[in-house]
């Protein structure tokens, strides 16, 4: 039976063994576009190269992660893909960005290859064409990139996430038809024959504490509120400065409100100097919201659900971005089972990651996003 959308995951620890496992559930598609997201356990070029030889038509892109999940997995490990027929993406063309002369040189260059293969990305229509957009993590790139992204392709949204490592914090992989880069971005821009919608859910909402950022140098901050950034942070979630730590960060990260929603920005570390580094770039003079948790798996559920109705149709497939601290927030509260069963009660396939910051427009912090298909 012809299927048009399909989601696999292995939890296989052979690389080979989860590659046969993928490729059976895959059976019987003949896929346009297939994206995967893997484990730093496993060998990604081998994956890449099993998935191009299974569909040596299809665009194949994918990246490393900090953990995976579908509709019916969870876990970390493993290896997560989506796949998609021309009933889903007609047309697609894949790009990969390296920063070898510079990233502003190496985005434009992509942008100029997607635009060889689909048209003027000024002129694609944005109510059919949308992207992934796969990150590498380590070097911060990230801010450059969007922005960069927003003059190539001002009206076309690029959604997706930062590569992982399995929490080793030292090196992340990004893939694109064969290729792969360790200080890159994958850029894979569709032309749909379906309506999409894309998803965010941050899962908090502000409290009536106000910082104003000071002293600012791209994501370190050094002054809030017109004092040493550190002790004024510290004194406005409540912990004292010896016992501030990624714990304490998780749970009380800032937010730029737009409509009443959070675009959030993480604290991730105390720099030497008494800085805080956070996990997207800040502006001085910004005023940001402290920020308290929601519900997070009724919040997950409320998104996507409010996003099929949008779509106006039966959705038939979603990827997602879910950032590794909110992965870290469903550990610690134990949520791992109600989160996947969140996910499995949608009634279509799904495909994702956990990642190091999630990309829509900006560079976010502690969110979800993702692009839900007609």
């Amino acid at each position: 039976m012809a299927r048009d959308i399909v989601s696999a995951h292995s939890a296989a620890a052979s690389t080979d063994d989860a590659i046969r496992e993928l490729l059976a559930a895959l059976e019987g598609l003949r896929p346009t576009l297939v994206v995967f997201f893997t484990s730093m356990a496993h060998d990604g070029a081998k994956v890449s190269a099993a998935l191009q030889q299974y569909a040596p038509d299809a665009t194949v892109t994918g990246c490393t992660t900090a953990g995976e999940f579908t509709d019916t997995r969870y876990g970390t490990g493993g290896i997560s893909v989506m796949a998609f027929s021309s009933a889903k993406v007609k047309r697609v063309a894949a790009a990969l960005a390296t920063y070898e002369t510079g990233v502003e040189e190496g985005v434009l260059a992509a942008t100029r290859e997607l635009a060889g293969r689909l048209g003027d990305l000024r002129e694609l229509d944005p109510a059919t064409h949308v992207g992934f957009i796969f990150n590498e993590a380590f070097h911060f790139r990230e801010d450059q990139v969007n922005e960069l992204l927003g003059h190539a392709a001002p009206l076309l949204s690029f959604v997706g996430g930062s590569a992982g490592d399995d929490w080793a914090m030292k090196v992340a992989r990004v893939y694109c038809n064969g290729r792969v880069s360790e200080d890159g971005c994958v850029l894979t821009l569709m032309e749909l024959a379906v309506p999409y919608k894309i998803v965010k859910s941050s899962s908090f909402e502000a409290t009536s504490t106000k910082l104003r950022m000071g002293k600012v140098q791209g994501r370190a901050v050094s002054e809030i509120n017109g004092r040493p950034a550190l002790q004024a942070y510290a004194e406005a979630i409540g912990v004292p400065v010896d016992q501030m730590n990624h714990e304490a960060f998780g749970a009380n990260p800032l937010g730029v409100m737009i409509d009443g929603e959070p675009w959030v920005r993480s604290v991730i570390g105390v720099l030497p100097d008494g800085s805080l580094n956070f996990g997207a770039r800040m502006h001085e003079g910004a005023e940001l919201s402290l920020l308290r948790y929601t519900d997070l798996v009724g919040d997950t559920k409320k998104v996507l659900a409010d996003a099929e109705k949008e779509l106006g149709r039966p959705a038939s497939g979603a990827v997602l971005f879910n950032c590794a601290h909110r992965c870290l927030a469903i550990n610690a509260m134990k949520l791992q089972d109600r989160f996947r069963e969140a996910l499995g009660s949608c009634g279509y396939p799904i495909a994702g990651f956990h990642c190091y910051g999630e990309d829509w427009i900006a560079h976010l912090n502690q969110t979800m996003v993702g692009i839900l298909f007609g």
